[in-house]
Parts: structure tokens; C-alpha cells; sequence
């Protein structure tokens, strides 16, 4: 073990052994191919582990790359170069190999895969790109300089944030030792990258780590929406003193008054702490937004885009309430949802039970939430008006009381209230159908909604918006809320004349993911009015699209209560019974019906950017739940695993539709991609033809084969017609889980929803 430890000098036949530290790494390289990338320490090393991989040529050529005990984790018919291998951990087994690979048009493209004890293969082989991907710029440190547009907003001597790149996806392990370094991971970007915060001398130490591809600093130009950062630069028009929203690298009330201290100092005005810890509201002019910038807590600042703005006999009858109503008697017994918007007519007669109100007042004077609240609860005074639940019981919270839109309580404090077992609530779902300022990005604010939904998951829709264009509501692009397109549909029972027309907002977002997530009637939908108590409107927009999908989430819940999936519900009530918010996603978009825009005619310009993955249909769930396979977050999978299932799909199936949603920590902003996880879904068919989640599905309704994993979307979906007959495999791999979501285990690790439809379980394999 001694010899392994020495750093050899001498070339042997063209290959240079090099064992370096802290991870520990042993290399096996051509001679001369470390100069594009740093020669590790030679510092305190750990012991090597299995050994370097070896690169064997074949006869009938190729490539053969195999662990030193003989484990072939790849094979390749292009030639490689620069093959090495680093030791993850002391003692811990796992190696990352990387290599090169040239196409047949003389280019080369970088490979990385993990092996474990030199037997086992972790994972999968991942083609690289080790790009820094930024919202308005994504480019190969290795091969260029950091784009800046300017000097005046470079990372100074003072700064202390830093992105650091790996060879390969970080382990729990990279982590750790960047901690044990004296660094704070704060997030992820993409592409292998973390954004730490250490000063320089442990920046000097992680530079050092084997498995670090590359350190650089995190400019004050990379943490500013782009009309802030052109007007800092001088490119732009000089900006008025505003409110602005600062999100912090890490939340914490300390890291908090830090900022507001300094806004203070500055001679800013501290408009809204953020009582969930990750952000902070200030008016600044612009030489003090500049200042705030450069401080160390700060990850990213955006205009605030307050105070907030507001975006049925078909609509039960298409979705299926009145089929559901009438097979079994469900109109949303037992089903507590809360509406939050702009006011409510607490005494208007379509209410069958006194609303219960979460919020101090219940009208901020724009006549809007009345007719949200009415597509969920009216009773059917008006027999067009009825709600989609009728039995159940509404919740209203007043938006303007929000932090997002000017109040004092925050929406994750709203949300544990919502979710308290032993409170007044009790509530399966919430929906909104008021926004902040549209935007095409991915902001403060989408963030913010994405970790309140990830702390305290409540099934939740938000109206996409009215803009006819991608400008979208923040909230809208949140991943883990359910995003609401909207259809015209012209009162008519039949589909085949509905159009978007250029009413809704649409996707996708700005990283590519898939957005609406769902759509429903944009147009004449009659519900209750606040004018008076017996007043009534033809609602439309988003507005009307959104709520009326949140009451089929509602009938949703009652039908899993009432076990219409086998194995599921039938627990005290509703509430106790309720799936996992990812699964009443994954259950939603499943069994949604969808518009066939290449088929012409008026649907032709409803595709996947306008109706998402189509409208809610209950009918279809129930009519296909028994032959309907449901994980619901109770599989995990650890970094690099996998979770096989195997299915048995009779002859004569119509449709296989397969479906894996995640719900992801909050992405960084500023980031190329808003994901952070990456979990991958694949199926196969029994002739070995393989289906990536979503690949073709954004140019029709049925999956194409071949491909590769997505990258971006938390939501897959494989969706096939008229499936071949026999045993098909569903595989979900974890690609990249670099920050916990599961965190009831000390592990980091991830769940996820599974939903497979078309399937025969009397005989489906464990």
C-alpha cells in the first residue's frame, strides 16, 4: 500500500501513474494530457483504491475500458484518450473514470462513469459537456474565459462565493470533504457545479481536490436580473430607486440581518424580512443595489413585481364530475381546499357550508377570488354554476396578506398551517389565480414557491396568465406547483372546435421544461360574483382554467380515499388518506385528456407549450384505475441507483401511459436549468426498444423510441398507443441527486411518483 502511495516520475511505455490526495486519485493518462487540466497536489494522499481503469483495444476494433479485476463498464467503437481514474473517498471503493471519445467528424466528446470496488458499476456512462450553464450565458471554463459584459461588477478581493465543478455529478461525498475543507455548499447550478462560499485560503484547498474540475469566482454580474445588470453596466437606462427582492444563498434569520443591516447602512429601506429565512425585500437606488450585490449572503437579486395581479355545467361534464358524481355519489365529501386570492362573498347563496376563512380580512376590492372559490364549492343554486365540489368544504385566504404580494405571512407558514393534522384546516389542495409581475424566468419568487412546496408539499395550482405569449406568472414557473394553461372551448360540448387562439400564457420555460403543466376552459364559465349575494358572471382566463382543474385534484383525493387505486386510501378521512403532492400530480397529468394538434382542424394550434399535457379527466382515471400501477414516495433511491419494474401488457391494450413526477428542492436562479435532482425515466418494451420520459412528446402524443434522458423537466412521461403485448420494464435512475430530498432519512436520497396505467397487475412481476 506504501508503493501505491509514492508519486511516480518516470513514464512507463507512454502512461504516468499519479496518485494525489484528499479524495485520492490515481491516474492513467497518455503522457502530456494533464495540460489542459490542473495536475492534482501532491499533498497528504489517501490510499489508492481498486486501481486505475484500463483502456484495451479490440481486434474487430474499438474500445474496451474495464476496473483492473476485469469489470467492463464500457465499450465503444470510437477511439479513446485521456482515461483516468480518482478515488472518491479514503477506503470507500467508488472510482469516477473519465475519458474521451472521438466522433466521426474529428471532434471528441468527454465521458464519465462510476465504479464501485472495481466489480460493480454505479449508475450509468453519462456523456459530459461540463458546461457553466448561467441563465444568459453557459460556456466550458477549461476552454474560455468567464463572459462578462463588464468591470464595474467583478468579484472583488472581498468576495468569498465561488463555483466549483466536478469531473463528474458530486457525490454526498464531494460535499463533505468540501465542508471538512472549511467551504459552505450553498447550491447547485448545473453541469457538476456547486456554488460554495469559503474564503480564499480553503478556496485555495478545494482547488487541490482530485475530483475538481475547476474553481472560479461567482461574479456580482452573474446574481442580477438582466435589466438590473445592463443598467449597472451602463448599458441601460439608469434605474429609479425600487423594491427590490434579494435571495439569500443560504436562509437563516442571521444571514437575514445581515443584509438588512447593510441595506440599512447604505441608507436603503428594509421593506419585508422574509419570515421563511431566504429572502429579504429592500427599496435601493441603484448605487446602493450595486453595493448590496457584491455582499457574500446575497445569491441573487430581482425586482420585486408586487403587489400582485389577477389573471360550469361543461366543465363538470368534460372532466368528468358529473360522471364520477353519478357512478358513485362523490361531489367532494370530505374534501377541504383552499382558494387564495383577491376576495370572497362569504354570504352569497351557492355556498352550502359557511366558508372557513385562514386570513385576517376577506377583500382587497377586486371582484375575483368569489368566482374561483365558486368553480370549487358552489352548491348549484344556478344549475350552470355548480362547482365541481359541492360537498366539500372551501378555505380562503386573502392574497394581499402574503408576503409575496405585500403582507406579513409568508406562504410556507400558510402552507404548515394548511397541512397541521391537528388544526382547523386540513386542506388537500390549494389554488391561485393571482400572480407577481409576468416574466419569462425563473425568479426569487418561483424559487421561494418551490421550497415552500418542498418543506410543506400541498397539491397546488397557479394560473399560467393571459398574455397570449411565454410572459407567465413566477409562481407558474415553479416546478412543483401545477402550472394552468387555458383553451377556449366556446360553450360547447364537444372538443373538436376549441382553440388556445391566443388567449393563455404559454411555455415553455425559459430552461425548456414543459409548462402549463395542464389546461382547462379559458372562456364563458358561469360562476358566482361578489357583487352580490345572488350575483353570477361568464368567468374566464386562466383565472377560471385554474381553479376549475384544482377541483378535480379535489375529486382526485376523494377518489383515492375511496380506494379506487388498490392498496391506497381508505384510511380515517380525506385529509389522513391523501397521496404524496407528487403522485396527485402524476396521477392529473396520467389520465389527462389530450388535444391531437397535428390531427388539423381547430385544434391545431393547441399543442404541447399551450394545453401542457392536457385537461383533467376523472373519468378517465376511474375507468382505467384497475389496471393502474401507483408508487407513491415510497421507493428510494440513492445517488447513481435505480428502481426496476416489470409489467405484464395484454393483448389489445389501447395505451400504456407512464408517468414519474419528483418534487425537487428549489432551483438556483441565475441557472441555466431550474432543477437540481435528476432523476431519469425509462421503459422498455419486450423487444428491447427503449423510451426516454418526454422524448417526442413535444411534437406529438405518442413517445418516439431511441434518444436520450431528459435533462430539465421534473415531470416524464412515456406515452405509448396500442403497446406491444408482453412484459415491459419501467426503470426510474437517479442521474444526479446532489441535494437531499428525502429528508426523512439522514441519507442523501430521493423519492418520487410513479404512476403506469394500461397494465395488467394481477400479474405484474415484484
Amino acid at each position: 500500500m506504501q508503493n501505491m502511495r509514492k508519486r511516480f516520475s518516470t513514464s512507463r511505455g507512454g502512461w504516468r501513474p499519479v496518485t494525489a490526495l484528499v479524495l485520492g486519485c490515481t491516474l492513467a493518462v497518455p503522457a502530456g494530457a494533464l495540460a489542459a487540466e490542473r495536475t492534482p497536489s501532491s499533498a497528504t494522499r489517501a490510499p489508492a483504491a481498486p486501481g486505475a481503469a484500463v483502456a484495451t483495444a479490440l481486434k474487430a476494433g474499438g474500445t474496451t475500458l474495464a476496473t483492473p479485476s476485469g469489470q467492463v463498464f464500457h465499450q465503444t467503437a470510437r477511439p479513446v484518450s485521456g482515461l483516468r481514474t480518482l478515488d472518491v473517498a479514503r477506503d470507500s471503493g467508488v472510482q469516477l473514470h473519465v475519458w474521451r471519445e472521438r466522433q466521426a467528424d474529428g471532434t471528441e466528446r468527454a465521458f464519465s462513469a462510476y465504479t464501485r470496488g472495481g466489480s460493480e458499476l454505479l449508475g450509468r456512462v453519462q456523456q459530459e459537456e461540463y458546461l457553466i450553464r448561467l441563465a444568459e450565458a453557459s460556456f466550458d471554463p477549461l476552454a474560455r474565459t468567464a463572459p462578462l459584459l463588464g468591470n464595474a461588477l467583478v468579484a472583488d478581493r472581498d468576495n468569498t462565493l465561488s463555483l466549483v465543478q466536478f469531473h463528474g455529478t458530486p457525490l454526498p461525498e464531494y460535499r463533505e470533504t468540501i465542508e471538512n475543507a472549511g467551504g459552505k455548499v450553498l447550491r447547485f447550478l448545473s453541469d457538476h457545479t456547486y456554488l460554495v462560499e469559503m474564503p480564499s485560503e480553503v478556496r485555495a484547498r478545494v482547488t487541490q481536490l482530485p475530483a475538481v474540475r475547476w474553481v472560479g469566482d461567482y461574479h456580482p454580474e452573474w446574481r442580477l436580473e438582466p435589466v438590473l445588470r445592463d443598467a449597472l453596466l451602463g448599458r441601460a437606462a439608469a434605474l429609479a430607486p425600487q423594491r427590490y427582492s434579494i435571495m439569500l444563498g443560504e436562509g437563516g434569520a442571521a444571514r437575514q440581518a445581515r443584509v438588512t443591516a447593510l441595506v440599512e447602512r447604505l441608507g436603503g429601506k428594509v421593506d419585508l424580512v422574509e419570515p421563511g429565512g431566504l429572502r429579504v425585500e429592500a427599496t435601493l437606488t441603484q448605487e446602493q443595489l450595486a453595493s448590496v450585490a457584491r455582499s457574500n449572503e446575497v445569491q441573487f437579486i430581482d425586482r420585486w413585481g408586487g403587489p400582485g395581479e389577477v389573471d360550469m355545467d361543461i366543465v363538470r361534464e368534460t372532466g368528468g364530475a358529473n360522471y364520477v358524481q353519478g357512478l358513485k355519489g362523490w361531489n367532494g365529501q370530505g374534501v377541504r381546499g383552499e382558494i387564495f386570492d383577491t376576495e370572497l362573498r362569504t354570504t352569497h347563496r351557492e355556498w352550502p357550508t359557511t366558508p372557513i376563512i385562514h386570513s385576517t380580512g376577506t377583500s382587497s376590492g377586486s371582484l375575483h377570488g368569489t368566482s374561483c372559490y365558486s368553480h370549487n364549492f358552489a352548491s348549484g343554486v344556478d344549475p350552470l354554476a355548480k362547482g365541481i365540489l359541492p360537498g366539500g368544504q372551501g378555505i380562503f385566504f386573502l392574497y394581499s396578506e402574503s408576503t409575496q404580494f405585500g403582507g406579513t405571512k409568508s406562504r410556507l407558514a400558510m402552507n404548515q398551517e394548511l397541512l397541521n393534522p391537528n388544526g382547523p384546516y386540513r386542506a388537500v389542495f390549494q389554488t391561485s389565480s393571482v400572480g407577481s409581475t409576468l416574466t419569462t424566468a425563473y425568479t426569487t419568487i418561483s424559487a421561494e414557491v418551490d421550497d415552500y412546496l418542498f418543506k410543506a408539499p400541498l397539491l397546488s395550482t397557479q394560473s399560467q396568465s393571459n398574455n397570449g405569449t411565454r410572459n407567465s406568472r413566477p409562481q407558474a414557473w415553479a416546478k412543483n406547483i401545477v402550472s394552468v394553461g387555458g383553451i377556449r372551448h366556446y360553450n360547447t360540448q364537444t372538443r373538436t372546435d376549441d382553440r388556445w387562439s391566443s388567449g393563455a400564457s404559454i411555455g415553455p420555460a425559459a430552461d425548456g421544461r414543459i409548462k402549463p403543466d395542464l389546461a382547462f376552459y379559458y372562456d364563458n364559465v358561469r360562476g358566482a360574483s361578489g357583487s352580490s349575494d345572488s350575483s353570477y358572471t361568464e368567468f374566464s382566463g386562466t383565472s377560471s382554467a385554474t381553479p376549475q382543474t384544482a377541483g378535480y385534484f379535489g375529486l382526485l383525493h376523494q377518489m383515492w380515499h375511496e380506494g379506487v387505486w388498490a392498496g391506497h386510501g381508505k384510511k380515517a378521512d380525506v385529509f389522513t388518506s391523501r397521496p404524496k403532492m407528487a403522485t396527485a400530480k402524476a396521477l392529473m397529468i396520467n389520465g389527462a385528456s389530450k388535444y391531437n394538434w397535428l390531427a388539423g382542424g381547430a385544434n391545431a394550434d393547441i399543442d404541447r407549450n399551450k394545453q401542457g399535457w392536457g385537461t383533467s379527466d376523472v373519468k378517465r382515471l376511474y375507468d382505467r384505475a384497475a389496471k393502474t400501477f401507483v408508487v407513491d414516495e415510497t421507493d428510494i433511491l440513492a445517488p447513481l441507483g435505480s428502481k426496476t419494474y416489470s409489467f405484464t401488457v395484454a393483448s389489445g391494450e389501447p395505451e400504456l401511459n407512464v408517468t414519474m413526477v419528483y418534487t425537487d428542492p428549489m432551483g438556483t436562479v441565475g441557472a441555466a436549468r431550474a432543477r437540481i435532482n435528476d432523476l431519469s425515466l425509462r421503459v422498455t418494451a419486450p423487444n428491447g426498444t427503449v423510451y426516454w420520459g418526454n422524448n417526442g412528446l413535444t411534437a406529438g402524443n405518442v413517445s418516439t423510441s431511441g434518444g436520450v434522458s431528459n435533462k430539465v423537466d421534473t415531470v416524464e412521461n412515456v406515452f405509448l398507443a396500442n403497446p406491444a403485448a408482453g412484459t415491459w420494464t419501467v426503470t426510474v435512475l437517479a442521474d444526479e441527486v446532489v441535494q437531499d430530498a428525502h429528508t426523512a432519512t439522514a441519507a442523501v436520497d430521493a423519492t418520487y411518483a410513479l404512476v403506469v396505467s394500461g397494465v395488467n397487475l394481477a400479474a405484474k412481476a415484484p
